[in-house]
């Protein structure tokens, strides 16, 4: 979830650069997407009991029919669902980021994979009206469970909160915000755990107001089960290392006493550039002879394996992290701690996707297919992509063969 570390004139051209692209991009892009205007529903005040029995009432009855539309899903169909955390204030933003979803993959009669949107808080009913009826796909609502959006019990909340006010004194990108730090908890080890996600193989993580401007030719869940990929990216990017000064080191220490979990094939090099198997066994070698570059697959866009996500190997990993801390002491995102754990894990190459075909943009980052063939089913400008910007990363990735080219 970082920023890449450029210095501030390269910073303000490649802003102005990307900026004006989007712009544009934008604007052709508008033409086929509409957002439709909030639809009237209930209002009630959070104290309401009428409200609160709704809502309660919601969650039983989508649990209920969740599984009923498992146990009928296709045998030929990926069992996949779009996963959306998001909250109350977010209805309008998540119903956008759904409608181009669906215009440009999900709106397809083949497709129409569920929604499980989820909120650490209690939706309103407003919130679900609104989305429901504003996107064509089934969607199924639930709540963060609060033991998966709080402290563990070995971290002190006094202890986290002084952290926290320490990195807003460091200028912590998002450092001073608990909330964030209980999402990055949340998407690095528990989230394959929700309720609703029980019975899914794929997940395709989507957030609120990003956008989507290719129209899909493959199904990706049917590429990633075709491939028998467990995780698939889109964007790769520098993270700050103010966020993450120990997840290295910590990382490294997992790998080297649990050396057998790391795959002969893993992908490390891309981002810790000399790392090889040697580098966890030969106690001559730390994570400073072969440090981390800061490269990952930014989080916000990502299509992954459930199964990978509640392996032993992965919640090991997990439990090694959450012991440290580091997500509350330090401000670690999930985008990191998903990228190294697939990078350690996996066998890279047949195991980790780009998607390329998928135009997509998340704030500042935009990604647009370069391929001819793939780009004339897109409405967004190559120029724009910024991978090509993040030139570093991505050639760390096609060094070591992670680019599927």
């Amino acid at each position: 979830m970082g920023r890449s570390p450029f210095n501030t004139l390269k910073r303000r051209r490649l802003s102005l650069g990307l900026a004006a692209g989007a712009v544009f991009t934008i604007l052709l892009h508008i033409r086929s997407i509409t957002v439709p205007r909030p639809i009237s529903a209930p209002t009630y005040a959070p104290e309401d009991p009428k409200g609160r029995s709704f809502v309660q009432t919601r969650y039983r009855e989508d649990a209920g029919a969740i599984a009923r539309l498992l146990a009928a899903w296709p045998e030929d169909k990926p069992r996949a669902a779009i996963f959306v955390l998001a909250r109350n204030q977010e209805a309008m933003g998540v119903v956008q980021s759904l409608k181009e979803l669906e215009a440009t993959f999900n709106g397809n009669v083949s497709a129409m994979y569920p929604y499980v949107i989820v909120n650490n808080g209690d939706f309103s009913p407003s919130f679900m009206q609104v989305v429901e009826r504003s996107v064509a796909g089934r969607c199924f609502f639930g709540k963060v469970p609060q033991e998966h959006w709080s402290y563990p019990a070995h971290v002190s909340a006094e202890a986290a909160a002084k952290a926290r006010a320490q990195q807003a004194a460091a200028n912590v990108f998002h450092g001073e915000l608990e909330s964030y730090h209980f999402m990055c908890r949340y998407f690095s080890g528990f989230f394959m755990h929700h309720p609703l996600l029980r019975g899914f193989d794929y997940y395709w993580r989507v957030e609120p107001s990003v956008h989507f401007y290719c129209h899909l030719q493959q199904d990706p869940f049917l590429t990633m089960q075709s491939k028998q990929a467990a995780y698939g990216w889109n964007i790769v990017r520098l993270e700050l290392m103010s966020t993450i000064p120990s997840l290295w080191s910590t990382v490294f220490q997992f790998l080297r006493d649990n050396a057998t979990l790391l795959h002969p094939n893993n992908g490390l090099a891309s981002v810790a550039p000399g790392f090889s198997r040697v580098s966890v066994t030969d106690l001559r070698v730390t994570e400073h002879t072969v440090p981390y570059t800061g490269c990952h697959y930014w989080s916000n866009f990502e299509i992954g394996s459930l199964a990978f996500f509640r392996s032993e190997a992965y919640q090991a990993f997990f439990a090694a992290l959450e012991r440290s801390g580091g997500f509350f002491y330090e401000r670690w995102g999930d985008a990191p701690v998903h990228s190294l754990a697939a990078l350690a894990l996996l066998d890279a190459r047949a195991a980790i996707h780009f998607f390329d075909d998928i135009g997509y943009r998340h704030d500042d980052a935009m990604h647009c297919p370069q391929a001819p063939d793939a780009v004339r089913h897109c409405s967004c400008m190559p120029a724009v992509d910024f991978n090509q910007h993040q030139s570093y990363c991505k050639s760390l990735q096609r060094q070591a063969g992670l680019l599927g080219q």
